[in-house]
């Protein structure tokens, strides 16, 4: 602890109410922190893991059913696309709001996540329908 007034080193145990080098008046209060506490942000992990393979599972569906008609591996990739973009989303927004002390790092910390986890969902869609247009074709 330091006196307020001179700086000088009290020592760990001092209990007189005055700075034996300045001769001013010590406080001896420690400080009390007067910030709110942080609250956690309470993450519903169902949405996070619906939103992640949701684009994935939807394209598999898509994919299974349009395969036997024209043009169903095109709509196999719009709803990949569309769906995985969204999906990244979501997951950025619940993984950027447990990290960050304000709201703008908040929102930060989210676009960049969700930048990240629509690249990722598109990669488990793409690589689902190449997976399953090969074993589609194999046959």
């Amino acid at each position: 602890m330091n006196c307020q007034h001179c700086q000088h080193v009290l020592p760990e145990n001092y209990t007189a109410s005055f700075c034996p080098n300045c001769g001013n008046g010590v406080s001896l209060e420690v400080p009390v922190d007067h910030r709110k506490p942080r609250v956690p942000v309470k993450t519903n992990w169902r949405i996070f893991f619906s939103a992640l393979l949701g684009p994935a599972l939807l394209t598999l569906l898509v994919a299974l059913v349009g395969r036997e008609q024209d043009g169903g591996s095109e709509v196999a990739g719009l709803v990949g696309t569309y769906f995985s973009i969204a999906g990244g989303i979501v997951c950025g927004i619940i993984l950027g709001m447990r990290v960050g002390d304000n709201l703008i790092s908040k929102i930060i910390v989210s676009f960049l996540l969700s930048g990240f986890m629509a690249f990722v969902c598109l990669t488990l869609c793409f690589f689902g329908c190449l997976a399953v247009g090969s074993a589609l074709n194999s046959k």
